[in-house]
């Protein structure tokens, strides 16, 4: 059995290199899905796995509107930059096997070809506009009616305002004193953020286990669990049309540990987290 319990701590070194998942071991004693980043811990993953389910299977991301195909001259020679090269954040990708017919693609593009896919301001939006990247800020988004996530390097930018060219999801500001992270919010109804009376907030932050030892970028002892998460600093702030809502603080067990206080004012919902609750879920809920 896997362990993958964790608790969470303000004070965890920021500059060193993450942990990787306490595993039980497998064929030949070899703990196979250990990793720097494995699943359960890579920062960029870590207890996001609600939003995911939503964002696939309540399909709050539209699939990209456009399919293009990449169609390598022989498999064992496969050339990846053009999926390296940004394709996969604004388009959907086919790779063909030889002698395949291109199905719905609009080009299909050789191995060789070199193609990027960011503009001139280093932003790579998805063509169904709900995705964007800024590659020279080090920010992602997503922006959807029921699902806004913010993630990358948080502090490097103030997400203020929205415009088309702009790293901000609308209706969702994050002003962040952790310098890298992922706040995500999600409806937890079939209703918009704006309107629903529950929804889902997750703060993650870097991730390792308790007593891991590194030398430089080599682990030299993968430690044990409980696995540690950095709580995010950072104020909040939700448009909303409701003012009956409570933020509670959540635990690894799901239960309630404590309410932050929230002020409303010209529809936005504004609140500060990791500041004297330490969690990673937030509950946001209708009186």
């Amino acid at each position: 059995m896997n362990i993958h319990t964790y608790t969470y701590s303000p004070d965890l070194d920021k500059n060193s290199i993450l942990g990787k998942e306490v595993s039980s071991d497998t064929i030949g004693g070899v703990p196979y899905r250990e990793g720097i980043f494995s699943t359960w811990n890579d920062p960029a993953k870590f207890g996001l796995f609600q939003h995911s389910a939503l964002i696939v299977r309540r399909c709050d991301i539209e699939p990209a509107k456009i399919k293009l195909g990449q169609q390598p001259t022989e498999r064992e020679d496969a050339d990846l930059s053009f999926t390296k090269s940004g394709v996969l954040d604004v388009h959907r990708v086919a790779t063909l096997m030889p002698g395949e017919e291109p199905v719905g693609c609009e080009k299909v593009y050789p191995d060789t070809d070199k193609s990027k896919w960011e503009n001139e301001a280093g932003l790579l939006v998805s063509d169904n506009g709900q995705m964007r990247k800024d590659t020279k800020k080090k920010i992602g988004v997503i922006d959807t009616p029921r699902t806004k996530v913010v993630y990358g390097k948080l502090a490097s930018a103030r997400f203020a305002k929205v415009e088309a060219d702009d790293t901000a999801a609308d209706g969702l500001m994050v002003e962040s004193k952790t310098d890298f992270g992922v706040v995500a919010l999600s409806s937890l109804t079939n209703d918009p953020i704006e309107k629903t009376d529950n929804m889902l907030l997750s703060t993650i932050g870097r991730a390792r286990n308790t007593d891991a030892q590194f030398d430089g970028d080599k682990m030299i002892d993968v430690g044990r669990p409980p696995i540690l998460s950095e709580v995010i600093q950072a104020k909040i702030s939700i448009r909303t049309e409701r003012t009956d809502l409570k933020v509670w603080g959540v635990n690894a067990e799901g239960y309630y540990v404590g309410k932050k206080e929230a002020k409303f004012e010209d529809g936005w919902m504004t609140f500060e987290v990791g500041d004297t609750l330490p969690a990673s879920y937030y509950l946001i809920v209708a009186d």
